[in-house]
């Protein structure tokens, strides 16, 4: 098993959460990935296939993301929610848009929102 870092963002206060760890030491998440099976869904879903944005991609909630190679959907988002494959994303801008292009979701590891329970 990967070694596994605190992350928990927001109001979350469970270590029996999986989007509050991350494999990234530093605790910023991914770097991003580039897939012909990233697709979006009016307004504010991206889904891609065969793989979990938090488990496998290392993306986490209030991660800033920026999207390229996308016919509609690019731009700057910030992570609200994920559940597996699917990540919901605080705007309502997304459009609908199928798999195929390479499209890119890069993670900006600088910005992640979160807040300290004490």
């Amino acid at each position: 098993m990967a070694d596994r870092y605190w992350i928990a963002n927001g109001t979350e206060a469970t270590a029996n959460t999986a989007s509050n760890w991350s494999t990234t030491a530093d605790g910023t998440g991914s770097s991003g990935v580039t897939d012909n099976g990233i697709s979006f869904l009016a307004p504010s879903v991206i889904t891609i296939n065969g793989l979990n944005w938090d488990t496998d991609l290392n993306f986490m909630v209030g991660q800033h993301i920026t999207i390229t190679g996308s016919a509609s959907n690019n731009g700057a988002y910030t992570i609200q929610t994920i559940a597996g494959s699917t990540l919901t994303v605080t705007a309502t801008s997304i459009g609908i848009e199928a798999a195929g292009a390479n499209v890119t979701v890069a993670g900006d590891s600088m910005r992640v929102d979160f807040t300290v329970n004490a």
